[in-house]
């Protein structure tokens, strides 16, 4: 009795090990073969926030993989994609860069994204001072995050120049929106109503299999995303399940980043841009009581680009206006990747499909607002008797 007990026991101790191991196979053959996991932020790179809704969790440190890149995403303890930063020594000058994933760098290395490309130039070019570019970017902040972030962190770091790197469908999509519209779930951050729903629609799916914990094994599985997918499209393809409608916020990724472009007469609403505007503002009164100046950069759409005559230029000159009316200075990008675009570049300056610069689009932007800090003298004067030095 005792002897066919442990048979069993060994039967069923080898035919679980057996499973484990060919699960654990299937798993590195899929990681490595056909990856499944393309995300628009690593997982884990997020927490809940009361005040900002969320926040790049200090210390993290990943990879960011989608077809068109695979990056390693470090986050500093004091939360930003930058290295530590301690008080600011004297004669040093500090630029704060605050924006969202154009800031931040999505799909390059740190060192590649525009901040700290700046950063690089400042340094070898203007040689009478010490220069700091913090990149304060986090994808998908708009404009009433980005205060909040000058207040409870920016300041701290004592910046003589604040730049509002300004996305203007995502900025204006996102400051109509509360900050903390914002779960967590499986590590990825979703928007609380819109991942509600999407739940609920999937409940009402036939063909739905009783399978626990679906998102840890979504978040972390590229086997589970292999065989649900095919799983879903055979449902589809047999008439079990009808095509999926558009949704705000499919199960399957996070909808944060980039929003979708506004469509044209909401983007020159003045009632929308009026929200903006008073943060905008609000934004440059902070920073002037403390001594900074801010910048206004507009930062342009792959969409833009390649409509030049379409009516984003009334955004454009809304913004623009709004900013000469309160002596802000401004750095339009739109312009140069206009005319790049005219030149044939813009496969070189954008990942075409994630539609966010590549390290030469950040170069040139870079470059761009470099020029426009010297010719708008918004950074120190060179002192001609060190450099000649």
């Amino acid at each position: 009795m005792l002897r066919n007990r442990r048979e069993t026991l060994f039967s069923f101790s080898l035919l679980l090990g057996s499973l484990l191991l060919g699960a654990g196979l299937i798993e590195v053959g899929i990681r490595l073969f056909t990856a499944q996991i393309y995300e628009v932020h690593p997982n884990g790179l997020w927490r809940l926030s009361k005040t900002l809704g969320c926040r790049m969790t200090p210390g993290f440190d990943g990879t960011h993989v989608t077809p068109e890149f695979r990056v390693r995403v470090r986050i500093s303890e004091q939360g930003l994609r930058d290295r530590v930063y301690g008080p600011k020594r004297p004669g040093r000058f500090r630029v704060l860069a605050l924006g969202d994933s154009f800031t931040f760098g999505f799909g390059v290395d740190a060192e590649d994204a525009y901040p700290k490309q700046l950063e690089r130039l400042l340094r070898a070019n203007r040689r009478g001072s010490e220069y700091d570019v913090i990149n304060a970017g986090a994808p998908g902040y708009a404009t009433n995050q980005e205060l909040q972030y000058l207040k409870e962190d920016g300041l701290a770091y004592q910046p003589d120049l604040v730049l509002i790197g300004f996305f203007v469908a995502n900025d204006v999509k996102g400051n109509l929106l509360p900050p903390d519209r914002f779960t967590l779930v499986g590590g990825y951050l979703y928007d609380k109503q819109a991942y509600a729903h999407a739940v609920q629609e999937n409940r009402q799916q036939p063909g739905r299999l009783p399978i626990p914990f679906k998102d840890v094994l979504w978040a972390h599985s590229y086997a589970y995303r292999f065989f649900a997918d095919r799983y879903h499209r055979w449902l589809v393809t047999s008439g079990l399940r009808a095509p999926p409608a558009a949704s705000p916020a499919p199960a399957s990724a996070p909808i944060t980043g980039p929003a979708p472009a506004p469509q044209p007469a909401s983007a020159i609403d003045p009632e929308v841009f009026e929200v903006t505007e008073r943060l905008l503002l609000e934004i440059v009164e902070t920073a002037r009581t403390h001594q900074a100046e801010v910048v206004l950069l507009l930062i342009p759409d792959i969409k833009q680009v390649n409509n030049p005559t379409g009516r984003w230029r009334a955004a454009w000159e809304e913004l623009t206006t709004f900013a000469a009316a309160h002596h802000i200075p401004v750095i339009d990008l739109a312009p140069a990747f206009l005319d790049a675009n005219r030149a044939g570049q813009t496969p070189t300056l954008w990942f075409m499909a994630n539609k966010h610069w590549t390290a030469a689009g950040h170069r040139l932007a870079a470059t761009l607002i470099y020029r426009a800090l010297v010719q708008q003298r918004l950074i120190p004067a060179v002192n001609r008797e060190r450099a000649s030095g």
